[in-house]
């Protein structure tokens, strides 16, 4: 069979309630409306930080936050995906994995945020930055814990219930942070922000879990601790490994060039990374039915088939577009002293594509218990990341490193297609790449022919243009809005 075994390695019979198997209908719109208002919150913080900080200040914001998102890892190993999938195949043992999965990531939550504090206290040393740090740890404890509960809910495929609780700790979220940074208070003051809306989001995820689905035993089977962590392997180095990826350029350029140059290219990178939870809507809604197919892959072909060409239907247009219209947005976003950062926001916004299609790659690879295999490719992405940047960054700075990241993103895509085709044949996708490519190069040629106009009125053309030209080309269809309704 696969890689892991199932958790019942340790885990007995169920404790708590049985949840209804019948999986309500929303969880597309309820996903979406989620990660729509992480992505917003999120941008609106990066931007009003890098706004109002100075560039020094701003590198530290974030640097530090970028050394928290390469331990990501450590909390939960990155098990609220296996979670997520045992659940989807055993629901009426949720209430004893969200048990068993929340004391683990406390246990580790507490190793993780020292790890931070000491790591930068040693690199800076300068008192706020390195409470900065620990605050940041404890952001990214709350965080965890609220993804072994959101693990579980998608697993049921509820994602509704968590709505409140993200639309809650987001307003927090947001209000926390950009008070302080008007206000001109340090980068503590915004952490301290961070902390508490992590923490307002995991109470109210706690409390629809309860209310819903049953409370959560204060005991766990002999032996289940152990047995869950025993699976943290491949799932933890899976989750690193994407970070390095994905961060470890910014991490790179601190001790390479400095913080000024970490501000000049985290200004684009921190907005494009927060592109990762569009992705996510659509990988994590498909992530429960592939679980419960993984062992058809006549049946798992069409889900795939129809999860790529959405992610595609949302990335193409973000690519081209972005490289089109790369200047006036930045300026627009980060004000004129961030000009400068527009090529490195043109270069890393074509990794959109790639970055979306990987994304799904990997929640399909997980679900058919093959994580061992997604495990290594992050390796791979990782390693060749590392040793580009060594080069690249001294050389080229900020430019240097985006391009780094197009190419390890690209080597990553190679890889895991090649390892989802082994498990699903039949599955291709060059056919939807046309279909979306075709209206994406009109809707830029439309956006190109009115520079005139203020950049978020060429947006919104060309997003109208590219939606008409992507149904002329059946790019999308309405039986793709009948059959997401059904996720």
């Amino acid at each position: 069979m696969a890689d892991e075994a199932h958790v019942d390695s340790g885990l007995d019979e169920a404790s708590g309630s049985a949840p209804a198997s019948a999986a309500p209908r929303g969880n597309l719109l309820a996903l979406t409306l989620t990660r729509l208002v992480l992505f917003v919150s999120g941008l609106i913080v990066n931007v009003v930080a890098v706004r109002h900080l100075s560039k020094e200040q701003a590198g530290v914001y974030m640097w530090v936050w970028t050394v928290v998102g390469l331990t990501t890892f450590m909390p939960n190993l990155g098990l609220w995906q296996l979670v997520t999938r045992q659940i989807s195949r055993e629901p009426e043992r949720a209430p004893e994995f969200v048990a068993t999965s929340l004391r683990m990531t406390w246990i580790l939550s507490w190793l993780t945020t020292a790890l931070i504090t000491g790591y930068v206290w040693l690199m800076d040393g300068r008192p706020e930055v390195v409470l900065t740090a620990f605050l940041g740890g404890l952001t990214l404890a709350w965080t965890a814990t609220s993804q072994m509960v959101q693990g579980a809910l998608h697993g049921l495929r509820r994602m509704g219930l968590e709505v409140p609780a993200v639309l809650a700790g987001r307003v927090v979220f947001v209000v926390a942070q950009v008070i302080p940074l008007v206000l001109g208070f340090g980068v503590a003051w915004v952490y301290l922000g961070r902390v508490f809306s992590a923490w307002v989001m995991f109470a109210m995820l706690m409390f629809q879990f309860r209310r819903t689905v049953g409370p959560i035993p204060r005991r766990i089977p002999k032996g289940s601790l152990k047995a869950l962590m025993g699976q943290g392997r491949t799932y933890g180095a899976s989750v690193f490994f994407a970070s390095v990826s994905a961060q470890a350029d910014t991490v790179m350029m601190r001790s390479l060039i400095g913080l000024e140059e970490v501000a000049r290219y985290g200004a684009p990178a921190n907005v494009l990374l927060q592109l990762a939870f569009v992705a996510n809507i659509v990988s994590r809604a498909f992530f429960p039915k592939v679980a419960q197919l993984g062992g058809d892959p006549e049946k798992v072909a069409p889900e795939l088939m129809l999860q790529s060409r959405i992610l595609l239907l949302l990335s193409i247009p973000l690519a081209v577009g972005g490289v089109v219209v790369a200047m006036p947005l930045v300026t627009f976003l980060f004000g004129a002293r961030y000009a400068d950062s527009s090529l490195p926001f043109a270069i890393l916004i074509c990794t959109t594509p790639v970055r979306f299609l990987n994304n799904g790659y990997g929640f399909t690879l997980t679900a058919l218990d093959r994580q061992s295999e997604r495990a290594r490719i992050d390796t791979i992405a990782a390693i060749a990341n590392v040793a580009a940047n060594l080069v690249a960054i001294p050389l080229y700075g900020a430019e240097g490193a985006a391009v780094t990241t197009l190419c390890t993103d690209t080597l990553s895509y190679f890889l895991l297609v090649r390892a989802v085709r082994r498990d699903v044949p039949s599955y291709t996708v060059f056919g939807p790449i046309v279909r979306t490519t075709v209206p994406a190069v009109v809707m830029a040629a439309v956006v190109l022919a009115v520079p005139q106009l203020h950049v978020l009125v060429r947006i919104a053309l060309g997003a109208a243009v590219y939606v008409v030209g992507a149904w002329l080309t059946r790019g999308w269809r309405m039986s793709d809005i009948r059959r997401l309704s059904r996720v």
